[in-house]
């Protein structure tokens, strides 16, 4: 995956950004800690999934598999 200079400088600001947790979304670790601290942020599993959609990955839809992702079932 190539980065841009916008990525590149906010995995260098907080490098939470560049772990990817969701592998078939590309849904990093910053991403989630985003969604759990926006004002109306995510307080359970499934409410961090609805907002970044890690772990519904197309995987799922047409592999017929689990989504392959170090975020929960």
């Amino acid at each position: 995956m190539m980065l841009d200079a916008d990525q590149k400088a906010l995995i260098a600001k907080d490098p939470r950004y560049g772990r990817v947790i969701c592998r078939c979304e590309t849904i990093t670790e910053g991403e989630i800690i985003d969604a759990i601290h926006r004002p109306v942020g995510a307080r359970t599993v499934d409410g961090v999934k609805r907002r970044t959609r890690a772990g519904m990955a197309a995987a799922k839809r047409f592999l017929r598999t689990s989504c392959h992702t170090d975020f929960g079932p």
